[in-house]
């Protein structure tokens, strides 16, 4: 019998190769033919792919032919060059070498797979290693920097809507215009990045229009990730007291401090507490009174704290004041740095008070006129005797107050609020004035009497049924530098969708209009009132720039209101 070492037939051999082919078969040790009965199988064999023979004895998968484990193509799988192991679902595919080494059946001079061929290649991506590059691409404000939509252009004029890019904050409950104002904190939990605080001015509780205040710790704002904020630290306590209505920060007495109205307290008599910034819990819905340093209160209808300035020192004492605005007395009330209890108008430091009639705002400026004390801006707009509408007062020793505009360092026609005063890139100091257009004066005289349109030096412009601005602010915005944010958040153009515009350095000192600028974020639709309020914040992402809260107060269901972190393009 073959292959069981017992020559039977005495003819001097075992039997072990059946088929001749010069390979020993069988199970022996010895055995190398797989099988003895074909000549054609045996090892070193020509071993042709798909037939389900293993002609030369390796045991390698006959329908691999290259070895690189993968099934081709023509047996049922995937790699679609089996004569190529370096060609196969999941290897590394070099561009433009004409080789699709993945077997992913894409075009091999294009890269980046967004169906467009590199310029070098006879096509129109400009940046063939970005899918969102190519010729037709969405320009959008992340994407500032980038040319998006290869026209050779990055000053294509771009409108994002603030949730397609941004993170969303929402309140609790039902809200009341969250969003109404933003700001920021000292560092409560010690993680070196401030917190946040959101109004909700119109928010309910136990009765209408309580007004609410939100506070949320810095480890909660996360790029990209929504949050449903914890509920409000404060809350007020009658019904029509508006909570939130304004709310700012300053150091007057020598530590971090917040100052939250109520306009509607009191029969609409206002009042202003003044609260330890360290002490406020997210969650923990207390009265604005409990802890309160220091009130500001009115009598009934002067709506004392409908705004209030306390992070400037306007009497050069080292500590910062307390400006607020009380319309319903025809007054703006200044009160020094320092204090405890409740004071009242008649205590202020400082008043300016306006004509029959008319009432005055507010807005507290860095050191315009250079003598080292910061100075405020003055707004009531014309009356039948005078011009003047706007009126810059200096600080320091030249602070007096009386009937508006006596003693003013500087007025403007009609009635254009104060936005800021900021000092550009190459060394212009810029006082920037703001009606339906953004003014910017490099510089101006004692004395004088402005137009806020015909005499400025630069200026953006909106169409007239585009609605005016409402505010500007100074800003570095990473790849697009220095700029001015400027806010539009009741344009009837848009049915107060509302908008954020970035005037950069690039378009400085010449005059635009502001749909041609790069770069604007919008609400998501008609009433949210998008960029109602915003506040620059410490480099959430690490990239080097200042990211933005914006506030949107008549987002969401029933103006529910919602803020959203913005991260700098």
């Amino acid at each position: 019998m073959p292959y069981d070492g017992v020559d039977q037939d005495c003819d001097g051999a075992d039997l072990t190769d059946q088929d001749g082919d010069g390979w020993d078969g069988g199970s022996g040790l010895d055995a190398e033919d797989c099988d003895d009965a074909d000549p054609e199988v045996h090892p070193g064999a020509v071993d042709a792919c798909y037939d389900g023979v293993d002609a030369d004895c390796a045991t390698n998968n006959d329908d691999d032919c290259d070895g690189d484990g993968q099934v081709a193509v023509e047996a049922g799988g995937q790699d679609c060059d089996d004569a190529d192991d370096r060609v196969r679902p999941g290897a590394e595919d070099v561009c433009h070498d004409g080789v699709d080494s993945d077997c992913a059946g894409n075009d091999d001079d294009d890269c980046d797979g967004d169906g467009q061929r590199p310029l070098d290649y006879g096509g129109t991506d400009c940046d063939d290693l970005d899918p969102a590059v190519y010729a037709g691409g969405e320009e959008t404000w992340a994407d500032l920097a980038s040319d998006n939509d290869c026209d050779g252009s990055l000053a294509d004029p771009v409108a994002t809507p603030l949730s397609e890019i941004a993170a969303v904050l929402a309140p609790p409950g039902a809200g009341g215009r969250f969003g109404n104002s933003v700001g920021t904190l000292p560092d409560v939990d010690g993680d070196g990045r401030s917190e946040v605080w959101i109004s909700a001015p119109y928010q309910a509780g136990s009765a209408p229009n309580l007004g609410a205040l939100y506070v949320l710790e810095s480890a909660a704002l996360e790029p990209g990730v929504d949050v449903t904020t914890d509920g409000p630290a404060l809350l007020g306590v009658a019904e029509g007291d508006l909570l939130g209505t304004s709310v700012a920060t300053g150091d007057s007495d020598g530590q971090r401090s917040l100052y939250v109205s109520s306009i509607g307290a009191s029969g609409n008599a206002g009042a202003v507490y003044e609260l330890p910034a360290s002490g406020l819990d997210a969650g923990a819905e207390r009265a604005p009174s409990v802890g309160a340093v220091r009130s500001f209160v009115g009598e009934a209808g002067d709506y004392v704290g409908t705004r209030v300035v306390a992070d400037r020192d306007f009497d050069g004492d080292g500590l910062d004041d307390v400006l607020l605005e009380a319309p319903g007395a025809r007054k703006v009330a200044l009160f020094s740095g320092g204090g405890s209890g409740t004071v009242t108008l008649t205590d202020a430091d400082v008043a300016w008070t306006a004509d029959v009639g008319r009432w005055l705002n507010t807005s507290g400026l860095d050191d315009v006129d250079g003598d080292g004390v910061d100075d405020v801006g003055v707004v009531q707009g014309n009356t039948p005797t005078a011009t003047v509408g706007s009126a810059l007062f200096r600080g320091g020793a030249a602070l007096a107050g009386g009937a508006f505009p006596e003693g003013a360092y500087v007025g403007f026609v009609d009635a254009p609020s104060f936005g800021a005063f900021t000092e550009t890139p190459w060394g212009e100091r810029v006082l920037l004035m703001v009606q339906w257009q953004v003014s910017a004066f490099v510089g101006v005289t004692e004395g004088a009497t402005y137009d806020a349109l015909s005499d400025a030096d630069w200026a953006v412009f909106r169409d007239s049924e585009e609605g005016g601005f409402s505010d500007v602010l100074p800003i570095y915005l990473g790849s697009v530098g220095w700029s001015f944010l400027l806010t539009a958040p009741y344009s009837p153009a848009d049915g107060l969708t509302g908008t954020c515009v970035v005037w950069s350095s690039e378009d400085w000192r010449g005059d635009v209009f502001a749909r041609d600028l790069p770069l604007a974020v919008v609400g998501d639709q008609p009433g949210d009132r998008g960029c109602r309020s915003v506040v620059p914040l410490e480099d959430e992402d690490g990239d080097g720039a200042s990211d933005l809260l914006v506030g949107a107060d008549g987002a969401g269901p029933d103006e529910q209101g919602r803020a959203y972190l913005l991260l700098a393009p």
